[in-house]
């Protein structure tokens, strides 16, 4: 490589590095690996995208998440099944941390490579059923809060933002062709003692449902999470830039 071409990706690198901090208005900071997390605690004032005012509308959310390059799923997987647990008050909190009719958004690439893995597996008889796609960093931080002893909701100050902040993380499980979840080693959130991604249990009807499941993800360029069977990061992000959304600049309250 000459030093003329070296210089030109070198800047190249430093656009994108600049790109992605300026339209998150926010300072980046190293977490844990590689994945660059941006941090809350040190917004300034002016930069901090602004609050939209006025009563939760799911289509004013949706409008406001595409210039973030977030989806709503429905659009590029019609028909997917959605059960999204935190608008339910069945999670650590015990109360619903999404409104009523909160859209399942995702980043676009992500959304595309769950559109694959439905496919693949609608061919074989199964499909798939969204337990969380985008998750408020607000969210998030409830979830730390109220369950941190679990070691399913990791700090944000210390770790980092989930990627579930910038949707391009999933939670998922297997359906079969009329929308009735499988067996699988755990219930969704159920804890982290039997929850790993590497199944050592003795179901074989378990082993074959996860191993399915696994499976259509993988080749969709998702990546399984080692200690939750259930979460799936999207492969091109995982030691990639992650710029974070939150939930107020999409007209989403405050859990």
């Amino acid at each position: 490589m000459t030093s003329v071409s070296r210089d030109c990706q070198l800047l190249a690198y430093a656009a994108v590095a600049f790109v992605l901090v300026a339209c998150a208005g926010r300072p980046a900071r190293q977490g844990r690996g590689e994945t660059v997390f941006l941090d809350e605690l040190a917004v300034r004032p002016t930069a901090k995208r602004s609050a939209v005012a006025g009563p939760f509308s799911a289509s004013r959310t949706v409008a406001l998440a595409k210039p973030c390059q977030l989806v709503d799923v429905r659009t590029v997987v019609p028909g997917i099944s959605m059960d999204l647990r935190y608008g339910t008050a069945a999670n650590v909190t015990g109360r619903p941390l999404y409104p009523a009719g909160m859209p399942c958004l995702l980043h676009r690439d992500t959304a595309a490579k769950l559109q694959n893995a439905q496919s693949m597996l609608r061919s074989q008889g199964y499909g798939l059923r969204i337990w969380d796609g985008y998750r408020p960093p607000e969210v998030q931080q409830a979830l730390y809060q109220a369950g941190a002893a679990t070691r399913m909701f990791l700090s944000p100050e210390n770790a980092g933002w989930s990627r579930h902040c910038g949707g391009i993380a999933v939670d998922a499980t297997l359906v079969d062709a009329e929308g009735r979840e499988q067996r699988m080693p755990t219930a969704f959130d159920a804890g982290l003692h039997h929850a790993s991604s590497t199944y050592r249990g003795g179901d074989p009807v378990i082993a074959r449902n996860l191993q399915i499941l696994h499976q259509a993800m993988k080749q969709a360029g998702f990546e399984p999470a080692a200690a939750e069977w259930w979460h799936f990061d999207d492969g091109d992000y995982v030691r990639n830039p992650q710029p974070v959304v939150f939930g107020h600049e999409l007209g989403i309250p405050s859990p």
